[in-house]
């Protein structure tokens, strides 16, 4: 069973903490921090957390305890402005200032987002250009009424990086969903071979799925591998 594997990873999550997404919703943005964190392995990821307003604020460095980072969401608090310039830019300095020497993981940057950036859609779409170039993937969350929807999903990594929730309390599960898909690597296709020893032979129309056979070497191509895993079966005879 080898359709899905675990890739190490280092997250930074960019929140919105405008006035635009205060009340109930702020509470679920909490809950979501949590829901991320409780959705990954602790000893292959590590997690840091910026809030934005009219300036940043740098609530966790990159880190392993996940407690820690769910006791500083519970500093959000809505201010006035929404400078998500400012809030990128801490993001990277963050993925920087937190990586290990020869960190090899993935690097992720995730934006929730809810209202437009008070500098302009391109300053902001420039810095996370600067990201990118970095070799960090942006997700991008439309999560309040006020958000830029077009400079979100211009600002995805891809199609499927982009997200819109409009409704706070799915929030959280929304989180849960992303952490599970940055950290896994979906095996599309494979080929599996054996070669039978010389004192083995082959019985045809005994195996399942059916195998090329080329002398003593059985190969069976999937181009789509079965999301609950495979089992071959086949007969020899002494």
């Amino acid at each position: 069973d080898c359709s899905s594997v675990s890739v190490p990873f280092n997250a930074v999550l960019v929140f919105d903490n405008s006035v635009a997404m205060g009340g109930t919703r702020m509470n679920y943005m909490r809950e979501a921090v949590r829901s991320f964190a409780d959705s990954v392995d602790p000893s292959r990821t590590k997690i840091g957390l910026v809030a934005y307003h009219f300036a940043p604020e740098l609530l966790s460095p990159l880190t392993t305890d996940f407690d820690a980072l769910a006791e500083a969401a519970q500093a959000f608090f809505p201010r006035q402005g929404s400078n998500l310039t400012v809030g990128i830019r801490t993001g990277v300095q963050v993925r920087e200032e937190g990586r290990d020497p020869g960190d090899e993981r993935e690097e992720v940057m995730v934006l929730l987002v809810g209202s437009e950036n008070d500098g302009g859609p391109d300053e902001a779409l420039a810095a996370v250009d600067e990201a990118k170039a970095r070799g960090i993937t942006v997700i991008a969350i439309a999560g309040g009424p006020e958000a830029d929807v077009e400079m979100l999903e211009a600002m995805a990594s891809s199609a499927q990086h982009f997200h819109s929730e409009g409704t706070a309390s799915r929030l959280p599960s929304l989180f849960a969903t992303i952490a599970g898909s940055i950290g896994s690597v979906q095996l599309t296709g494979a080929s599996v071979t054996t070669t039978l020893p010389e004192s083995l032979a082959f019985v045809f129309g005994s195996s399942f799925p059916v195998p090329r056979v080329q002398g003593r070497t059985l190969t069976w191509q999937f181009g789509v591998w079965p999301p609950n895993g495979l089992a071959i079966e086949f007969g020899v005879r002494p």
